[in-house]
């Protein structure tokens, strides 16, 4: 995930967050598709298709449990649009 890291987004680094989403995710989240919807991030590989419920459980997650850095991302992630900063090398 191509994650802006500072407010301004004149830097980017492409960053693996899906392990840390799916523990805290596991971790604070509540309610049984909760738990399932960690569990599937936690064992996905590559490109995995999440139904309309499951994005919706994962913004409303983030938007309440993780910082505006990553709620930032995910949004451009589900919307398949690029974080618009100079990436970092």
């Amino acid at each position: 995930m191509l994650v802006a890291s500072d407010v301004a987004r004149s830097h980017c680094e492409n960053r693996d967050y899906k392990k840390e989403f799916a523990n805290k995710m596991y971790q604070y989240g509540y309610g049984i598709a909760m738990h399932l919807l960690s569990i599937k991030i936690y064992q996905s590989s590559g490109e995995t298709a999440y139904t309309d419920e499951e994005v919706n459980l994962m913004q409303r997650f983030a938007e309440e449990e993780l910082p505006p850095f990553f709620i930032d991302a995910l949004n451009h992630a589900i919307q398949n649009q690029p974080e618009e900063c100079v990436t970092d090398k």
